[in-house]
């Protein structure tokens, strides 16, 4: 299947800055550009090509790669006890990448209410934008008492931060529990 688009200047940068974002964020992100959807494999080659003629400038950008197979893991809940025996919770994308890490708990119990918090509270009104002292992106999420329920990583862009509250919104329901 080949599909060629003609793109004015400002539909073009845009284009670029949102495969920019996805080559940031993480293998596993899909773009989406009106009827053409891909995601990237991990062997990602990117080819730039310039040539100049007497009145024609061509400048070509070529990614090629081979797509990756639908990943079988599900988005999960990981229970673990840390070395000093306080409990903790990760919220992991199918990827394998922690989305919400939680603050630490006294007890497993306390533990596992943090979890049907974050499933209580999946909706975009419990999070909070914030950026780092060095400016970099990340939420935290709170529960209706204003509770913090779990923090993000550090992101390079506030679109990827952006995005990763829309996965941990995504996910919170369906990811399943399981222990470390």
């Amino acid at each position: 299947m080949e599909i060629e688009r003609k793109l004015d200047r400002t539909r073009a940068s845009a284009l670029l800055r949102r495969v920019a974002d996805v080559l940031e964020a993480s293998p596993s992100e899909r773009l989406e550009f009106e009827d053409i959807k891909f995601q990237f494999g991990e062997d990602l080659e990117i080819e730039v090509e310039y040539e100049q003629a007497e009145d024609k400038v061509e400048f070509d950008i070529e990614f090629e790669w081979t797509p990756d197979k639908p990943s079988q893991r599900q988005p999960a809940y990981t229970l673990f006890k840390g070395s000093q025996g306080q409990w903790y919770f990760n919220l992991k994308a199918p990827n394998g990448e922690i989305i919400l890490a939680s603050e630490a708990y006294q007890a497993r119990g306390g533990a596992l209410n943090g979890i049907e918090s974050v499933k209580q509270h999946a909706e975009p009104s419990s999070f909070k934008k914030l950026e780092s002292r060095t400016e970099q992106p990340y939420f935290i999420m709170t529960a209706a008492n204003r509770q913090t329920i779990g923090v993000s990583q550090m992101y390079k862009r506030a679109q990827s931060r952006d995005r990763g509250i829309a996965t941990v919104i995504a996910y919170a329901q369906r990811a399943e529990i399981k222990e470390e």
